[in-house]
């Protein structure tokens, strides 16, 4: 028999068990059936050893309609789907604001967890869920899924390689349009957004970029908001300057209020400062794409050999 295990805790989950040329898959469920509930079915549904079970959203006919697509039973109920289907793990991918109960009622069912980014938009559910993963043995993952982004592999590979040197500074701009809060999941009074903020949106993957590039964690942080385009309801945008371990000093800014003539839904620059070297990247649509114009380019302090350039373009 041989046996791949990829999640580990109470409740082992093994990734493409053979056994007698039979084979058991990871049975997952999905709790949420909008634009990411449906990424993750897709991407279920293309894995040799993933089966995707059960789906549940409250909106009936989004749930039928994509189980119908895997195979999969529908709900209404995600409590009933995870007390009556035989899931060894849940995505959720509810809205920003509604992660708290879905992660702790699947942890206390003991299946293992992947919850979108933000974990939270409170700090006490963080808390809260975090307990209750630990409490219940289950693995629990939050999915900064831009940290695949080969642009951003490749600063982290020159930064944890040494490339850079000591790093010094960081300068990290990201941006949405207009349309993402007012009109993306429908009107901005009525829809997830107010209950959000570009700082849990599009600033979760930034700071957790930032740590996992780095390898560092934050000390210090002073921010401040802006609210004029979108009448209060959430704020405009968010400008941060946070100091990591060693004096590394990082700028964020944020927002989602640039023009709806845009040729791009997202777009955003990355600049890393080190006493060795530059990294600066840029990227624009990261799967929205109108235009494609992005790339990574790295300067060095001094004469670098051609070796040394093989060198870096064979790992990154």
């Amino acid at each position: 028999m041989k046996t791949h295990r990829f999640i580990t805790g109470k409740k082992n989950i093994k990734f493409g068990v053979e056994w007698m040329g039979c084979r058991e898959k990871v049975r997952v469920g999905v709790i949420g059936a909008g634009i990411l509930g449906t990424s993750h079915v897709k991407f279920c549904m293309k894995h040799p050893d993933v089966e995707v079970v059960a789906i549940a959203d409250i909106v009936k006919e989004k749930a039928q309609k994509l189980a119908s697509e895997a195979g999969a039973n529908a709900y209404t109920d995600y409590k009933e789907m995870l007390k009556k289907e035989p899931l060894d793990a849940v995505f959720v991918a509810t809205p920003d604001f509604l992660h708290y109960e879905p992660v702790v009622t699947a942890a206390e069912e003991g299946k293992h967890v992947y919850v979108q980014k933000p974990f939270a938009t409170k700090v006490e559910e963080a808390k809260g869920m975090v307990e209750a993963a630990e409490k219940a043995g289950i693995k629990l993952m939050v999915g900064f899924g831009m940290r695949w982004h080969y642009a951003f592999t490749a600063a982290h590979v020159l930064v944890r390689e040494g490339y850079l040197g000591d790093l010094i500074s960081a300068t990290m701009i990201h941006n949405d349009r207009i349309d993402v809060p007012e009109e993306m999941w429908g009107p901005l009074s009525k829809s997830w957004a107010r209950n959000s903020t570009i700082a849990d949106f599009l600033g979760s993957h930034d700071s957790d970029l930032i740590r996992w590039i780095s390898g560092r964690e934050a000390e210090t942080v002073y921010a401040r908001s802006t609210s004029k385009a979108l009448g209060g309801v959430t704020p405009d945008s968010y400008n941060a300057l946070v100091t990591f371990e060693g004096d590394f000093q990082v700028s964020l800014n944020l927002n989602w209020v640039a023009a709806r003539s845009k040729p791009n839904l997202v777009d955003g620059v990355l600049l890393l400062y080190g006493t060795e070297g530059t990294v600066q990247l840029s990227w624009h649509g990261l799967g929205y794409n109108v235009v494609s114009n992005e790339g990574v380019e790295v300067y060095f302090n001094g004469e670098v050999s051609i070796d040394r350039l093989f060198e870096i373009r064979k790992k990154v």
